[in-house]
């Protein structure tokens, strides 16, 4: 929904991902603060997860741009 870059994708299904373990590890962020508005996302772990899986080459270097930015976090 919506047009990029402000929008969301729904998706039925993801490849190499089961939705009962991705559900558990999902991700809650808030949208608006105000208002109370918050959503789930999927996991970074089971993002990489499905990217690999697809294997195409954007997922691909957006498992390594993810990677990169994970390890540039600052550790609490």
């Amino acid at each position: 929904m919506g047009h990029a870059p402000v929008m969301i994708e729904i998706l039925p299904s993801i490849k190499g991902i089961e939705f009962d373990d991705a559900w558990q590890k999902r991700v809650e962020i808030v949208i608006d603060a105000k208002v109370g508005l918050t959503a789930f996302m999927i996991s970074r772990e089971d993002l990489i997860t499905s990217k690999l899986a697809a294997a195409r080459p954007q997922d691909l270097a957006d498992v390594e741009a993810i990677r990169k930015a994970e390890e540039a976090q600052p550790r609490a």
